[in-house]
């Protein structure tokens, strides 16, 4: 019998190879998995991102008798420019980034590396002047040229042609000197273990200076929902009323603030995450009134807590938020990444519970679009718990599904017009909506379609009546949510409000 041979006598090279391979391996599968349901996620995570720096090690891992020195060396090296190349002018705001498409640059990069410096090959394009000095500065260029992007639009809007070339000249001229007074600085002088850890402590402090001051100066600058002038901002009225939005005026929330304009049951600690099966909740209104209304259900649901909040102010109601991360307001049992999402189901079980002791008379709900369930058992899960809301005298609002947009609001309105960006109603509409489907088979259950107030008879815009609808591309933004609030309260007669509390907005 033959013993196989210890791990210490493979070579050190070899077994760090296989390390990297599984690191590759790995990570890639986590970013194609992550990637079409969490793109930011996927796109900023290390371990979505790994595979990337691993094909890099693997790389040099190859013996020098390998890189370079075979007869297909410079064709692989032009191959390689061409997918970059591809990748520049294919991968768009709508590709599913980064993911198995990721690919595409990153194997072309791999070819070049592996062809060398060998003449003919790539090496022989890349070696210009020009080409060098961008490519030596390439970091600190991918450093610098956000937030400067940032910063114009906070100052002075959408990017023109002119404020377009300032940002990459201040861009090209910070990264120079970022690149000669830091990085070479770092990489060429004399090794110091004291004077190195002072100034690396001092460079993370000022990072985190920097990131609380920008922190909180985009908290100081969320637009106020209430301070936002008709005239300038008519928001649906422009769809509904045919009101003309005035033109030059910027859209609000800004792009920098648009992942931020949420409803306000995050920042008040009252949007309960997936771990906790405990159904806390805000309180928004008067807190005395004996009229409890109640906003239950999932990011979706909580989606239109701007819109109830302005109802609930002008009525004197008291609103109770009741949300969850990807918990519907449904006995079905859902999963989170592969596993069975338990503190949903114990936090549905509480919360039914718990309204009938807080008094609430009125439950308005929604639901996201949860993929890999029947209709059937979403449909079923939804009138259990409507059924049994029923018999405790509680009246149920469902408020159908919004649109999703097929890309990232954001990405279009910083390439692109904002008249540009828009989706076609008819592909973004659900043909069977689950909660529509449910309330059509209970007859006390009141439902509210609010597309008509989002999208037109053809398309969905990005932007109605110079409010940004979107802050994601399943999202209402809190602006555009508020500003529906009138509309919301006339699709049900029960909570008509006078005409006077809602029709100004100033």
């Amino acid at each position: 019998m033959i013993a196989a041979p210890a791990l210490w006598v493979v070579p050190l090279r070899v077994r760090i190879a296989l390390v990297m391979s599984l690191v590759f391996l790995a990570s890639l599968a986590f970013s194609a998995l992550l990637t079409p349901t969490n793109p930011e996620q996927a796109y900023f995570f290390t371990h979505t991102r790994a595979w990337e720096l691993a094909l890099g090690g693997l790389l040099a891992l190859l013996p020098p008798s390998v890189r370079g020195l075979n007869q297909w060396a410079a064709t692989n090296g032009f191959v390689g420019l061409i997918l970059i190349t591809l990748a520049a002018f294919l991968l768009n705001s709508e590709s599913l980034f980064p993911g198995y498409i990721a690919l595409l640059p990153v194997g072309g990069a791999a070819l070049v590396i592996l062809a060398g410096r060998g003449i003919p090959g790539p090496a022989g394009v890349l070696r210009n002047k020009a080409l060098q000095w961008f490519g030596d500065r390439s970091y600190s260029i991918y450093l610098w040229h956000w937030p400067l992007v940032v910063w114009y639009d906070f100052a002075f809007g959408e990017i023109s042609f002119g404020g377009g070339v300032g940002v990459v000249v201040t861009t090209l001229l910070l990264a120079h000197l970022s690149f000669q007074h830091v990085e070479q600085r770092f990489r060429l002088g004399a090794l110091r273990v004291r004077r190195t850890l002072v100034l690396g402590a001092a460079s993370v402090g000022f990072c985190v200076l920097g990131a609380g001051s920008v922190s909180a100066m985009l908290n100081g600058i969320e637009t106020p929902k209430s301070a936002l002038a008709a005239s300038r901002y008519p928001g649906p009225d422009a769809l509904v009323k045919g009101v003309q939005a005035p033109s030059g005026i910027p859209p609000v929330p800004t792009l920098s603030w648009l992942a931020e304009d949420r409803p306000p049951m995050s920042k008040l600690g009252c949007h309960q995450n997936q771990a906790s099966p405990e159904p806390v909740f805000c309180v928004v209104g008067d807190p005395e009134s004996k009229h409890v209304i109640a906003l239950v259900g999932d990011s979706h649901a909580g989606q239109w807590a701007p819109a109830l909040i302005k109802i609930a102010e002008a009525q004197g109601w008291r609103l109770l938020t009741y949300t969850k991360s990807a918990c519907p307001f449904g006995n079905f049992a859902v999963n989170i990444q592969g596993r069975p999402y338990e503190s949903c189901a114990i936090w549905l079980g509480r919360l039914l519970e718990e309204l009938p002791k807080q008094g609430v008379s009125t439950v308005y709900t929604s639901l996201s679009r949860y993929k890999g369930y029947e209709d059937q058992i979403v449909v079923q899960g939804l009138l259990d718990v409507w059924k049994q809301l029923e018999r405790q005298g509680i009246q149920v609002i469902a408020i159908a599904d919004t649109p999703w947009l097929p890309f990232r609001p954001d990405d279009c309105l910083a390439a692109k017009p904002p008249v540009e960006c828009y989706a076609d109603r008819a592909k973004v509409v659900p043909r069977a909506d689950r909660l529509k489907l449910a309330a059509s088979r209970m007859p006390s259950v009141k439902l509210i379609d609010m597309t008509n107030y989002i999208c037109n008879p053809q398309i969905c815009p990005v932007v109605v009546g110079n409010i940004i609808v979107w802050r994601d591309p399943h999202h209402l933004t809190a602006t555009y949510s508020a500003a529906l609030a009138p509309y919301l309260a006339d699709l049900y007669t029960y909570l008509r409000p006078q005409p006077a509390m809602f029709r100004k907005r100033s």
